[in-house]
């Protein structure tokens, strides 16, 4: 049977569904419109006008269509189509700006190998080895396990984070709910789920992210939680979805991965949860700026880089190399 999937505009990013349609309660899957989760919204949906906009919501707590005419060669209306556009925007560039960090940090480290290759060589050759020289800015922050950079990241802390933090919750923990909605997607395999949900239990018990005691993982995951629930029910689905996608894009990673991670839950759906920018690829953005400024004599430019990389608290010794790009 050829795969017949759900084309639902969902209401996170204005996006059609695309999950597969599966055969349930012995109905066949091209009697099916919609997946699982938006057959039941559909359903309270009043019969929908053809070529009008296809963004539906429930204003007041009662489902419906958007009433504007769609735009030429699209399903949504011109609003819709901009709110489509700048939520796949932002989305794009949160995605780029990590791609580009995580190649820097790939092509710092294997420059670091290289050199390391080279040193032993020497050292079997009975050569004096090279001076030893300080870890270069973005090495300190390839191996920073354990938050190295907490003092920038705290003070850079993002308003989405800011607004979990201070969601009001029940109380309640929320590893167990979490968990049963992971056990759940039956479709990504049990070991994943597993691995999963074994991931997200270690960093919800863990006591210590920033500051001792701070509980940091687990108060942003309750925030979040309390967060989803609020929303409607067609909203709640998707984000329950976005969190078992952040969750298993972030097992490996540390706490400051997995924070931003929670926090991308939201991107799209809120413009208080943004994306937050780390320390490597701030400086380098910084730094990128500073020489592209034409009016800015050489010294000027150092001095503007020494106080900003003095503000990220990066030593003299790890700032020399910045600054010295600069003159």
């Amino acid at each position: 049977m050829a795969n017949i999937i759900c084309n639902f505009i969902k209401s996170g990013d204005l996006q059609p569904c695309q999950s597969r349609i599966h055969r349930r309660f012995g109905v066949p899957a091209e009697e099916r419109a919609c997946c699982g989760v938006h057959a039941p919204i559909e359903a309270r949906l009043p019969q929908h006008v053809v070529g009008r906009c296809e963004f539906s919501s429930a204003v007041g707590g009662v489902p419906s269509w958007c009433p504007s005419e769609v735009a030429a060669g699209d399903r949504l209306c011109p609003f819709h189509v901009g709110r489509r556009e700048a939520i796949g925007h932002r989305l794009v560039a949160a995605r780029d700006r990590e791609q580009r960090h995580r190649e820097a940090l790939r092509a710092q480290a294997q420059v670091e190998r290289l050199a390391d290759a080279e040193a032993h060589r020497v050292a079997l050759l009975e050569q004096p080895p090279p001076p030893p020289q300080a870890p270069a800015p973005l090495r300190r922050l390839a191996q920073d396990q354990q938050n190295v950079h907490t003092a920038h990241v705290t003070k850079q802390t993002s308003e989405g984070e800011a607004r979990l933090l201070a969601m009001k919750t029940d109380g309640r923990q929320v590893g167990l709910r979490v968990l049963r909605c992971f056990a759940s997607r039956g479709s990504a395999g049990l070991t994943r789920v597993l691995h999963v949900a074994n991931d997200v239990e270690y960093w919800y018990n863990q006591p210590t992210c920033r500051r001792v005691g701070d509980r940091l993982y687990a108060r942003v995951l309750e925030g979040l939680w309390a967060l989803i629930e609020q929303q409607p029910q067609e909203q709640r689905a998707e984000l329950k979805v976005r969190l078992w996608e952040e969750a298993s894009e972030s097992v490996g990673m540390c706490c400051e991965g997995h924070i931003s991670r929670l926090v991308n839950v939201m991107v799209g759906f809120d413009e208080a949860f943004q994306p937050r920018m780390s320390v490597g690829e701030s400086i380098q953005a910084k730094m990128a700026e500073l020489a592209g400024k034409a009016d800015l004599s050489g010294a000027e430019k150092v001095a503007q880089a020494r106080a900003f990389l003095t503000e990220l608290a990066v030593s003299a010794e790890e700032q020399a190399p910045w600054l010295e790009a600069l003159e």
